[in-house]
């Protein structure tokens, strides 16, 4: 998979924002899933990685929005966060068509690739 180029939490000594390189990642159990372990590993791996400089104070607090899965809710890993400057912001259940932005904002444009996909795949057939 191909690096991505991003700034977030890395600052130069001006106080700008330093786009960096950032490998992707990823993580699952031993049933290809996401479980309060692997969770934990992907907050304190990954999302801790991008903002360095996350604190418990104004101006450097990270909110990542989070689905409902497994882990979001243990209280120790809540806890630890808070204490770093990370909140985690859940959404309801059962409402990824309705809460998450992209699905908001690339609904339409879903159903047409969707659309014209299925076109593609099926017209050679004919």
């Amino acid at each position: 998979m191909k690096n991505i180029h991003a700034a977030f939490g890395h600052r130069d000594s001006d106080d700008e924002y330093l786009e960096k390189l950032w490998p992707v990642t990823f993580g699952m159990n031993e049933k290809g899933g996401m479980d309060d372990q692997e969770f934990y590993k992907y907050i304190s791996n990954s999302v801790r990685a991008l903002f360095p400089d996350v604190a418990d104070r104004d101006g450097r607090c990270v909110i990542v929005k989070i689905d409902s899965g497994p882990g979001r809710t243990n209280m120790e890993l809540l806890c630890c966060l808070r204490h770093i400057g990370i909140l985690l912001f859940p959404c309801v259940p059962n409402t990824t068509a309705v809460t998450q932005e992209t699905d908001q904002s690339y609904g339409y444009f879903k159903t047409i690739y969707r659309s014209n996909l299925h076109k593609l795949s099926t017209d050679w057939l004919e």
